[in-house]
Parts: structure tokens; sequence; C-alpha cells
């Protein structure tokens, strides 16, 4: 008994002195404040398996002592890739101090400039676009500026009709931008008439409708009379500066003069006042037309042969076909 009370006085003295007197003591020793917290936050639970204990392996031997390699060639370096563009660049600006050095050149120096490239030819003009006159079958071609010199002396009665007529049809077939003038020449009876008769007194003529229907009416006035005296037609049609000429004649009178005096005299007068220029050909081109029969002495075949454009100059017409007409 006194064994008992005296273990209950030295639990209580234990008490006092451990501040733990007047507290209320925990279900459990563990759960006093400032003690260590049990962490009861669950864990998963599975079998763990244990990883197995690697076997020792043997060291590794050192490798075997090789030979020196050779000594390998040394490669040149590579060039670097050039840039398209920069080189397309380095490439422009090399032309472009070559073009200047070409225009410029050194001192002294002189450098030839290529000749630009010939002009690419011209299409050869088409038959209709060429202007062409013709007269009784004799053509010319190109005839911009055409004189139709008439014969207008007595020799000419029996012709006279089929020249008119050819005439008109001769000036309807020009176009509108070719330009003629007919003249009518004779050696008048006396000094009051005059030698020539132009259709226009100042200047040629478009081939207008209107020019065209005013020929017929003013060759109905034109009689034959006098003697024939070509050298005159031929001095006034110049005149008008043709590039073609339509000498319309039967021939030269051959009545009491040198026929060949007559004839050199009008080939030298036509020589004067047509003469040859340096390229070799005339500034008109004259075609002749005879009536009825061949002039003996060949003036008009002369004047074809040294003032026409080659064969076909000449031209015959017989009285077969002015009947015909």
């Amino acid at each position: 008994m006194l064994f008992s009370f005296a273990l209950h006085l030295s639990t209580l003295a234990a008490f006092g002195i451990t501040g733990l007197w007047g507290r209320t003591l925990p279900d459990r020793l563990t759960d006093f404040v400032g003690q260590t917290e049990l962490d009861l936050t669950s864990f998963p639970t599975g079998d763990q398996k244990e990883e197995p204990t690697p076997e020792p392996q043997p060291a590794p031997q050192p490798p075997a002592p090789q030979p020196p390699a050779p000594p390998q060639p040394i490669a040149s370096a590579a060039q670097p890739a050039t840039d398209d563009m920069a080189l397309q660049q380095q490439r422009k600006a090399m032309q472009s101090l070559i073009r200047a050095a070409l225009r410029e050149g050194p001192p002294g120096l002189t450098v030839a400039t290529p000749a630009p490239p010939p002009p690419p030819p011209l299409p050869a003009p088409t038959q209709a676009s060429v202007p062409r006159a013709s007269f009784a079958g004799v053509e010319a071609t190109p005839a911009h500026r055409i004189v139709y010199l008439v014969d207008g002396s007595g020799s000419m009665a029996a012709s006279i009709n089929f020249v008119k007529t050819e005439l008109v049809s001769s000036v309807n077939r020009l176009a509108a931008d070719q330009r003629f003038q007919i003249i009518v020449f004779r050696q008048p009876a006396n000094s009051s008439q005059p030698a020539t008769i132009a259709f226009s007194r100042s200047d040629m003529v478009y081939a207008t409708d209107a020019s065209k229907s005013s020929v017929a009416p003013w060759l109905q006035e034109i009689l034959p009379v006098g003697r024939s005296d070509l050298t005159i037609g031929l001095t006034e049609a110049m005149r008008f500066q043709p590039d073609i000429v339509f000498v319309l004649s039967r021939g030269i009178s051959r009545s009491g003069v040198n026929i060949e005096q007559r004839n050199a005299d009008v080939l030298a007068a036509l020589d004067r006042i047509n003469p040859v220029m340096l390229s070799g050909s005339r500034n008109a081109r004259i075609k002749t037309i005879q009536f009825i029969e061949d002039d003996p002495t060949r003036l008009m075949q002369k004047i074809a042969d040294r003032h026409g454009d080659g064969p076909g100059s000449y031209r015959l017409v017989t009285r077969e076909e002015l009947r015909a007409r």
C-alpha cells in the first residue's frame, strides 16, 4: 500500500517538473504539440520489383597499337560558290565599261563603230501600185507626168479621129494622182495662128473626173491644118518636165527640104532638151506612134531608139487599123 502511494506521488512530481500540470493530456503520448507529426499520406502499393544486380564485366582491353597512317595530300581549297546575281551584275558592269571604252577610246585612237545592219528590202511594188500609161498598145511605166504630143498638121487628116478616140480612152485609164498634158503642134499657115495649143496653159492637170470629162470637148475643136514641125512640139513638151511623152504623128514633111539634114537637126535639138544624165538615163522617155505607113527616113524609130526605154517604144498604126475603128 505504501508502495502504491509512493509511486503516485513520484508521478505527480514528475508532471509538475515538466510543466504538464494542469494541462489536458492527450489521449496518446504521441499527440503532443510540437512533436513530429506523422505523414499519413497513402502511397500506392504494389509489387516492387527489385532490379537485378548487374554482373561484373571484365575490364576492356587497351587497343593494339596501329602503325601511323601515311600522310595525305592537302586538298586545294574549294572555290567559293559564286552567286548568280552577283555574277550577272559583274558581267553587266564589265559590258558597260567596254561600251564606254569603245565610245571614248584612248587619246589618239579612233575606234571603229560597227555599221548598223542594212534595212530590210522594200517590198516590190505590185502592178496595181505602179502608175501606168498607154496609147494604142504602147505601154509606159512608171508614168507620173504624161504629155500627149499630137501632130495637128494636114497630114493627120485621115488619122485625127482615131487619135482623138484613143486619146480620150488613154486619159480615162489614168489614176487620179497622175498628171497629164495634151499639146497639139503644127507649123501654122500664117503668123497669127499659134504653133502649139495646150490643154492646160499653166501646168499639167491631175487626172480627176472633171479633167477627164473636159478632154473630149476640147479635142473636138482641133482641126488638122498646116505643116508638121516636130522640133517645135518636142521643145514645148519638155517645158512641162514630163517623164513620159507619147508622140503621135504620121511623119515629117519631106517636100522641099533636105531630109537627112532635117532629121539630124531634129535629133540634135532633142538631145539638147532631153540630154543623157550622169546616171545614163534621160529625164523623159519618149514613145513614138506613127500612122498609116512607116517613115522611110526612120526619124520616128530613131527618136524611140535614143529616147525610149527599149523595145516597144515605137509602133506603127496601119491604115487597116484606122479603118477598123
